[in-house]
């Protein structure tokens, strides 16, 4: 079993690499999609003081959101699918990929 875990602060991304893969893992005949899974969005805000030395009062707030999705796939074929993942333009993401030994 093969999890491919990824993360990105644009969910259009994390949509356009989820077709993606599961394109290439249909077209390959490597093995069955069996599960998708969306993680809840992780917020994180900052506050920054404008000045430095006086008006404490005043500052800045930031936000951002990192949105993450997982596919875990039954497969053998390893090499194919990891040399797609490195081979393709998924720069935007930050990718994780593991081989899970089934229980």
């Amino acid at each position: 079993m093969l999890r491919i875990k990824y993360s990105s602060f644009n969910p259009i991304f994390i949509d356009m690499a989820t077709k993606k893969i599961e394109d290439f893992i249909s077209s390959a005949k490597l093995g069955v999609r069996t599960d998708v899974t969306r993680f809840p969005r992780r917020n994180k805000k900052i506050t920054l003081l404008k000045s430095p030395h006086v008006n404490s009062k005043s500052k800045e707030k930031f936000s951002y959101a990192i949105h993450t999705k997982e596919i875990r796939i039954s497969t053998d074929e390893f090499t194919k699918i990891h040399n797609y993942l490195t081979s393709s333009n998924f720069s935007k993401l930050h990718m994780e990929i593991k081989r899970i030994e089934n229980l």
